[in-house]
């Protein structure tokens, strides 16, 4: 088995293998004709699903972070990995730095990037409250030391 507590999949701004994925996968017939087509080529699906639910002005920004969920989701499609995650000695998470502004996000488990706990707009536990997460304390659980690590990301990048 892996013998890591935390698989982290970091998407960041400006993405430049998102911004051609945009590009050549919203052609129509579109070939790959090299490595780094074939390579972004594996993104059609998600950017199918972002033309089709979003303005052209923001589809930039949305593929980045819709590709962030759908390795976090690819990943928990490994047997290994889902038990794992299962047995609490995993987590997987995803997150998102924006490199102009220090600022990171962490993808809840509904789908949603908030602002890291460390950029002062929140807590771990109202990050929990948000999820939905269950546990003792009234649905919220004590942070795990792979959210601390976010955590001291999140302060790192803001500094």
């Amino acid at each position: 088995g892996l013998k890591v507590p935390l698989l982290l999949v970091m998407g960041h701004a400006q993405c430049g293998g998102a911004a051609h994925a945009l590009k050549i996968c919203s052609r129509e017939n579109f070939t790959p004709t090299n490595f780094i087509d074939r390579w972004c080529g594996l993104a059609k699906d998600a950017v199918c699903h972002v033309c089709d639910n979003f303005d052209v002005e923001v589809r930039g920004r949305e593929l980045e972070q819709e590709l962030v969920r759908r390795s976090v989701h690819n990943l928990m499609e490994f047997p290994f990995v889902r038990d794992a995650v299962a047995a609490g000695t995993l987590e997987v998470r995803g997150a998102f730095f924006t490199l102009f502004n220090g600022k990171l996000k962490i993808l809840g488990n509904d789908g949603v990037f908030r602002d890291s706990p460390a950029t002062g707009r929140g807590s771990y536990n109202d990050l929990l409250a948000l999820e939905g997460a269950g546990g003792e304390n009234g649905g919220r659980r004590s942070p795990s030391p792979q959210m601390d690590l976010l955590t001291q990301l999140g302060a790192a990048a803001a500094a």
